[in-house]
């Protein structure tokens, strides 16, 4: 499920995803709501909360469509992701590397850390 969060506001936009989310889920209900988004904000900052009861999720395949070029990109000023474990968190972090630390990982329990960061 994705849930546009409460402190969204201007260029900022949070994002939960808990529950069941599949690659087609990003492909049809995430991606173009980011991409609507990304056009109307110059300097977008984005902040996913991946909840702990996420089902379903299939990074490689993701991480496969995000590598791929889909979706605007150019006008992300910063991403924080919230509650990424394992491989995801790897992955991010050598992301972050090679986008100048335009993305930054955070702990389930860092989540008022992460808006703090994001708005900033």
């Amino acid at each position: 499920m994705i849930e546009i969060m409460p402190e969204s506001q201007g260029s900022v936009l949070g994002i939960k995803l808990r529950g069941k989310f599949t690659p087609r889920d990003f492909r049809d209900l995430l991606l173009p709501r980011l991409e609507s988004f990304l056009l109307a904000q110059s300097n977008a900052r984005l902040l996913f909360c991946l909840a702990g009861d996420l089902q379903d999720f299939d990074y490689p395949a993701i991480l496969q469509a995000i590598r791929s070029g889909q979706g605007p990109t150019d006008h992300v000023a910063r991403v924080a992701v919230v509650g990424a474990s394992g491989g995801l968190a790897w992955a991010l972090k050598i992301g972050a590397a090679l986008l100048q630390d335009r993305v930054r990982t955070f702990p389930r329990n860092e989540l008022e850390e992460a808006w703090r960061w994001i708005k900033s």
